[in-house]
């Protein structure tokens, strides 16, 4: 038979049906074994009951005629007591069951749906998994990208940075072995200077040497080869007179010009500290010493003789004279 409520097929003998929750009026009424008149007892919902679809309490389906049920040849027909409706305060709440049975199912369905608990995929999910890497696919080679081109950088600032410090050591070691070089160089130099001065001043002591024994020997010559001079005699008898020239007093030797210089002064009575001087003007009879060398005053001397000193001095310089 169908259920008067929601058309759905059910056995003839369940009181309640097991869609919707209706009462079966062909079922009668009846007290259970044990039980209490007027109670009634919901039917147990079965797994396949329970998964299948509640339609909603407010929709109207058309209900196919029922056809009549035919007992079999034979059987008598019991007889149907009437039906007595239940106490109202007893009768259950037919929306109230509807709605719950109602939730009930919606709440399976939103368990199976979300929890899964098949291990199964939906559509949805399983598109989403495989969209899944590929979308991530993206951000992971982006973000590996970044950490190759901030790695390069790294390396990049690093090998930079090396080649500087490089460039930087080579730099210092060329500038330290320039100034090593240039010291060097330095004390080169300076070490040629100090030889050069010490061969100059060798030099110069070899020349002053070999000029000393020059003159000793001119000297030495000079006095051996003189003539004796006359008690009454003068080299130049006119210098108190006449201005010689310069050849005319060069062509006396260097002893005689020694003489001549210092015979102008002895003329005056001058007398001299080298012995030679006041041996051999002692020796002439015209001298007569009265004046001391710091007695003397050099300007009684007149124009005349001042100018045959100052020549016969300039030659005896020229010559290097050893009586200057």
């Amino acid at each position: 038979m169908f259920c008067p409520n929601c058309n759905e097929r059910i056995n003839s003998t369940q009181r309640f049906c097991p869609h919707c929750g209706a009462r079966n009026p062909a079922a009668g009424e009846g007290t259970a074994e044990g039980g209490h008149e007027g109670t009634q007892e919901m039917p147990p919902v079965s797994a396949d009951d329970e998964a299948a679809p509640v339609p909603p309490p407010n929709a109207t389906t058309p209900m196919p005629p029922i056809p009549p049920v035919q007992p079999p040849v034979g059987t008598p027909i019991p007889m149907q007591p009437p039906v007595q409706p239940a106490p109202q305060k007893n009768s259950p709440n037919v929306a109230s069951i509807v709605v719950l049975a109602a939730a009930a199912v919606l709440l399976v369905a939103v368990v199976l749906v979300v929890a899964n608990p098949f291990g199964g995929q939906t559509d949805n999910e399983t598109s989403a998994v495989e969209e899944a890497p590929a979308a991530s696919a993206a951000p992971d080679a982006e973000q590996r990208t970044a950490d190759d081109v901030a790695a390069d950088e790294t390396a990049a600032e690093k090998e930079k940075s090396e080649t500087e410090a490089a460039s930087e050591a080579i730099a210092t070691a060329e500038k330290e072995k320039a100034e090593a070089e240039k010291a060097k160089a330095e004390a080169e130099k300076q070490k040629a200077e100090a030889e050069k001065e010490k061969a100059e001043a060798e030099a110069e002591a070899a020349r002053k040497e070999a000029e000393a024994a020059k003159k000793s020997a001119e000297q030495a010559q000079a006095q051996s080869n003189q003539a004796p001079k006359p008690n009454n005699f003068y080299i130049l008898p006119e210098s108190s007179s006449r201005v010689y020239s310069y050849s005319e007093l060069d062509s006396l030797s260097t002893y005689d010009l020694f003489l001549a210089r210092n015979e102008i002064f002895a003329r005056y009575g001058r007398m001299f500290q080298s012995d030679d001087l006041n041996s051999y003007f002692n020796s002439q009879s015209w001298y007569d010493p009265r004046y001391a060398p710091a007695a003397f005053d050099n300007n009684w001397l007149n124009s005349t003789e001042r100018a045959n000193v100052d020549t016969m001095l300039q030659i005896e310089q020229s010559r290097n004279s050893p009586y200057v």
